[in-house]
């Protein structure tokens, strides 16, 4: 099984206050559109200051076109672009929540097996692939208490779904 980490800009969306209300999330698919697929794992990113994982979860279905609702964009913030009618995405169920306590860069950028993650290395982007090795090292630094995971986050209405 393959793992992704998806990156989101906190000067475009507010991507801890919509994984913090939402079990269930729609995110933009702009690289590996063939490679990333329903069942694969994938860490949510936030970029910036702060940044870090700051949840991880499951694709639940291969990357499509799909609507932008407008209650879809509840978590969009004021932008030099105007918002798109569609995009390429994925639907993803959230399983934990790193938002009090995410992964952080710096924390990432000190572990040999992490320090490589391209997510870390790139300027830009949205999706980046996680190797085995990267991947079990970030839930080995979960474990460690890197990141404290809540079992109960978001909320148990409706989310963002495709």
């Amino acid at each position: 099984m393959a793992t992704w980490i998806f990156q989101g800009s906190p000067s475009r969306y507010n991507v801890a206050g919509a994984i913090d209300a939402l079990r269930k999330i729609s995110w933009e698919v702009t690289a590996f559109k063939r490679e990333i697929s329903e069942g694969h794992k994938v860490y949510m990113w936030v970029s910036g200051a702060g940044a870090g994982i700051v949840a991880s979860g499951v694709i639940t279905c291969d990357p499509r076109n799909v609507e932008s609702l407008p209650w879809m964009r509840h978590f969009d913030l004021p932008s030099v672009e105007e918002p798109s009618n569609s995009y390429f995405g994925v639907s993803i169920t959230l399983d934990r929540w790193f938002t009090q306590e995410r992964v952080s860069r710096e924390t990432l950028l000190k572990n040999e097996r992490t320090n490589q993650l391209t997510v870390l290395r790139s300027r830009g982007g949205t999706n980046f692939q996680v190797t085995p090795m990267q991947d079990e090292a970030i839930e080995y630094l979960i474990a460690q208490g890197c990141g404290r995971a809540s079992p109960v986050g978001g909320v148990q209405g409706q989310g963002l779904l495709l």
